[in-house]
């Protein structure tokens, strides 16, 4: 660009109000949303979700519904393929057969109108056995917890690559603590000798703290709208989501379908901040439309979405800090307990003064989508 073009630009362009392109649409209620969305003859979809932190689910009664005016289909696990998803590794099936969370999705329905499918939803009755569960990190990263949150989890793999979960190639010191059934990797990273730079320093200063579980809470709950053609199997999802490619990618890889058969169209997003950057209903939404062989509409209530959807996990973070008599910390050692999540684990621009420092992370397993 010349100077006299670069000159324009910034005369017409800097320090100018400039009117967004969706802002009227907003402002006027006219931009449509996924909620706002209909197809001819669509169904509306509900889940049906566990109460129990840790349960399996022995039987699910469907009998109350079945003469239900307006009722259409329900899907349990036996309806859906045996595949998983996830955020960093594929852990969570469409479907559980083993709640491992309050709101953990044990079956949905679906029916003529989004009041008939809250109703269905209420009416289907699950029977559990209820197993034991963890509640807080330190329970879950003891050597004994009262539960082992995934059994199988080497078997898993990652969201993004589908490669195994710990690969001896990273370039990351990644291991498993096998003591520990709930940790799945530990990430060290050091730089400098830190033993002796605390052994060195004048005062060392022994810090511990917690964060809690965070929801989002964008205004939009997670929407969604399938259609798969009952003749060609070909899917056409709209949804409110904030990553369509790898949405899409997921679908293709769930249902065993090439990436021209997929469709994903992408509404305007009401707000997300993370919560809907991954697959979450619209796996569902398909299934149940595959089944209904009519478009199918879920919308999660907020009650919902605040349980069975994407939170950020807590942490617990120890550190000491060895620090020299004029104020300089010379030396630092954090020990990090965190569920799988992909939030950095520790920030250089933050370290980098620090001459010797040590971060030790023990990555756990997550009941609760991340």
């Amino acid at each position: 660009m010349g100077d006299v073009e670069t000159e324009l630009v910034r005369k017409s362009l800097i320090g100018e109000p400039l009117a967004r392109k969706d802002a009227l649409g907003k402002v006027t209620g006219k931009t449509k949303f996924a909620d706002d969305l209909a197809l001819p003859n669509a169904l509306y979809g509900a889940v049906v979700t566990s109460p129990h932190a840790h349960a399996k689910v022995v039987r699910v009664d469907t009998s109350k519904i079945d003469s239900l005016p307006g009722f259409r289909i329900v899907i349990t696990a036996d309806d859906v393929p045996d595949r998983r998803k996830g955020q960093l590794y594929q852990d969570r099936p469409i479907i559980t057969r083993e709640a491992r969370f309050v709101g953990d999705i044990v079956a949905a329905v679906a029916a003529e109108s989004e009041a008939l499918a809250q109703k269905a939803a209420e009416l289907v009755k699950v029977d559990y056995e209820p197993l034991p569960a963890v509640f807080d990190l330190d329970m879950a990263f003891s050597t004994n917890p009262p539960a082992i949150v995934h059994e199988n989890i080497e078997s898993y793999l990652r969201a993004a690559t589908g490669h195994p979960l710990v690969e001896k190639d990273s370039p990351f010191q990644i291991e498993r603590d096998r003591s520990r059934p709930n940790v799945f990797a530990t990430l060290r990273v050091e730089f400098g000798d830190v033993d002796t730079s605390l052994r060195e320093a004048d005062h060392v200063f022994r810090n511990a703290f917690t964060t809690g579980m965070c929801y989002h809470a964008p205004l939009e709950t997670h929407a969604a709208m399938a259609d798969v053609d009952p003749l060609t199997g070909d899917i056409t999802v709209y949804s409110a989501c904030q990553s369509p490619y790898r949405a899409k990618m997921e679908l293709c890889g769930i249902f065993d379908l090439k990436p021209s058969r997929v469709r994903l169209i992408n509404p305007p997003v009401g707000g997300s901040f993370g919560n809907k950057s991954y697959l979450t209903i619209e796996d569902l939404a398909v299934a149940l439309s595959i089944k209904a062989k009519r478009p199918v509409k879920l919308v999660l209530p907020r009650s919902v979405d605040f349980q069975s959807t994407v939170c950020r996990n807590g942490h617990k973070i120890i550190i000491r800090s060895g620090v020299t008599q004029d104020g300089r910390v010379q030396a630092e050692d954090v020990i990090q307990r965190q569920v799988a999540t992909k939030s950095k684990t520790t920030d250089s621009r933050v370290t980098q003064s620090i001459p010797t420092r040590r971060l030790t992370a023990h990555i756990g397993d997550s009941a609760k989508p991340r």
